[in-house]
């Protein structure tokens, strides 16, 4: 149940990536994506969260370095 629940809860993410991508890339189709996406999230769910602490660190940081840039 646990790994149901892991790969479910993914789901959505993959899907708003994918099609975010798609707009930023028109090259590669929305399927094409969401395959990128799965497979570089999916893993993600397996990882201790300690570990994935420093990628959140990162995000809030690139986060906040873009709305110094844009001077918002």
């Amino acid at each position: 149940i646990v790994l149901v629940t892991g790969v479910q809860t993914c789901a959505l993410p993959i899907l708003l990536f994918a099609e975010t991508l798609d707009l930023l890339i028109p090259g590669v189709g929305v399927v094409e994506w969401k395959i990128i996406c799965g497979f570089l999230m999916i893993p993600l769910n397996f990882v201790p969260l300690r570990l994935l602490s420093f990628s959140s660190i990162l995000g809030i940081f690139s986060c906040f370095c873009s709305k110094l840039d844009v001077g918002v």
